[in-house]
């Protein structure tokens, strides 16, 4: 039985080993972006032009499209998760709440989880901010940043593309 329309039993499936095998259900049900998204960005930064572009990360973002290893996770994964971003701290609603701080330089993370279920971890990450989307892909290994935005090949390499909710 397929419960996402267009995907194969066994993409499903292998994304479900992903969960199991890497403990990530409990951090994607719970927005694993959640915190990262969160993340973002607001750390400190000499250039007006970072913090220009850091200043519209303010606000709450909700995801529209996530994938881990070149696969598209069901809308069902992260329908309920916001993310409000407020300076250098993040807030992610789920079924739970996460809290963290993010530092931030040349379009790179690092995103710290203080509170919630991703609490003590750290992840790598990288952004992009255009016309009100952001996306975010993630290293959930922590390890090392990621140099592109795709997923495909990397089974711990987590994307997530936000729409802010109330645009200025």
């Amino acid at each position: 039985m397929h419960f996402c329309p267009g995907r194969s039993t066994d993409a499903m499936n292998s994304i479900r080993v992903y969960f199991t095998k890497f403990s990530l259900r409990p951090f994607l049900s719970h927005s694993l972006i959640i915190s990262l998204s969160l993340l973002i960005l607001y750390g400190c930064s000499s250039s007006k032009a970072i913090s220009g572009e850091l200043k519209n990360l303010n606000g709450t973002w909700i995801p529209v499209r996530e994938e881990i290893n070149g696969s598209a996770l069901p809308p069902s994964y992260y329908k309920k998760l916001r993310l409000t971003i407020k300076g250098k701290k993040y807030t992610a609603f789920a079924e739970s709440i996460d809290k963290g701080i993010v530092k931030y330089a040349d379009g790179k993370m690092d995103i710290y989880s203080k509170e919630g279920v991703n609490q003590g971890k750290h992840f790598t990450a990288i952004y992009k901010y255009d016309l009100n989307e952001l996306s975010i892909l993630y290293n959930l290994a922590g390890d090392h940043y990621p140099e592109t935005f795709e997923t495909k090949d990397h089974e711990l390499y987590f994307l997530a593309v936000f729409k802010k909710e109330d645009p200025d």
